[in-house]
């Protein structure tokens, strides 16, 4: 939990309150953007999954740069201010290129091809595969320093894999495609998630939840236009008109993806890392639910079976380190 602890009486409760609000928000923006973003790409028949992609991230800069904007007015009128920008120094050019853009370019590949597997797999399915992303978090932040190997949490990881691999064995339309593409998409989250907890672990420099987002986003949002260039350049003209012809779903996709990135920082900062890797499988349960419901999804015993062995592997996984130093690999 939160620094600090130890809080009795009504501090105690309202900090666990505050955790909980957190945590409701963010499984409720993250599961209705994505049913939000099936809907665009499939109901709609936009086929443009990296621009859809985009409005998150380009809702994300939007409110980091006003929050930002409004720490500093308010700290130079002598108000309250935000504690974490003053905090927080200009960011070098060198310090730029070393740390950040990296982060940004692993950041950009992974949402340029996170929407492509809905096309070839159901929402329920893809969420189950996705409890194998302790594995590549595990490998990714051993190579890059940032983790110790545990053999009690290897044990636990190939146990979330088996669950992973007993689900989607119960998949009638498994697509390999689609597998192929979701497992690098998890590759570039889980590498751009190590880059993190190095830069925020190891680094001099103090950034706070809102720098992270504020400095990161242009990167991430430069790689995805590269994509968006040559995939889609030369149907922009349509695409802008399919956009403005009906826009309310593509600003609610803004809307949501800022909100999702900025709940989830905040779940992290006020709880850690692991704890917020456990609740995400929580909100899958909550989004496989709500696909059977909305979109129709088949979900079956053999898909039950195999997600309850994940969840106890994420169980499992999370018991050997939860009274380690709590170090998260995104802002606190």
């Amino acid at each position: 939990m939160s620094s600090g602890g130890g809080g009795g009486g009504a501090g105690g409760i309202r900090q666990y309150g505050l955790i909980l609000a957190w945590v409701l928000a963010w499984w409720f923006a993250s599961n209705t953007l994505t049913l939000l973003n099936r809907h665009i790409l499939v109901v709609l028949r936009f086929h443009h999954p990296i621009i859809v992609a985009s409005l998150g991230m380009f809702g994300t800069f939007v409110f980091s740069s006003l929050k930002r904007r409004y720490a500093a007015a308010s700290s130079s009128a002598g108000g309250d201010g935000d504690p974490n920008y003053r905090k927080s120094p200009s960011l070098s050019r060198e310090f730029i290129i070393k740390n950040v853009l990296p982060i940004s370019f692993a950041a950009g590949l992974c949402l340029s091809i996170a929407q492509i597997p809905y096309f070839y797999m159901s929402v329920s399915l893809i969420q189950m595969l996705k409890s194998i992303v302790p594995l590549f978090s595990m490998v990714l932040g051993v190579l890059v320093g940032v983790e110790k190997p545990i053999l009690t949490k290897g044990f636990a990881i190939l146990v979330i894999c088996l669950g992973a691999l007993v689900a989607g064995m119960g998949e009638v339309s498994f697509s390999y495609v689609g597998f192929f593409i979701l497992v690098s998409d998890m590759i570039c989250f889980t590498t751009s998630q190590a880059l993190t907890q190095r830069l925020l672990q190891q680094s001099s420099v103090p950034i706070s939840s809102v720098d992270l987002l504020y400095y990161v986003t242009p990167g991430t949002l430069s790689v995805m236009a590269v994509g968006i260039l040559i995939i889609d350049g030369p149907k922009m003209g349509s695409v802008v008109s399919t956009m403005l012809s009906d826009p309310f779903p593509f600003l609610a996709a803004t809307a949501l993806g800022a909100a999702c990135n900025v709940t989830a920082t905040e779940v992290v900062r006020l709880t850690s890392a692991l704890i917020r890797s456990v609740l995400a499988q929580l909100k899958t349960i909550l989004l496989v639910i709500a696909s059977v419901f909305i979109n129709g999804d088949i979900v079956t015993g053999q898909h039950c079976f195999g997600y309850s062995i994940c969840i106890a592997g994420m169980l499992w996984y999370a018991h050997p380190t939860a009274h380690k130093p709590r170090g998260s690999s995104l802002p606190k």
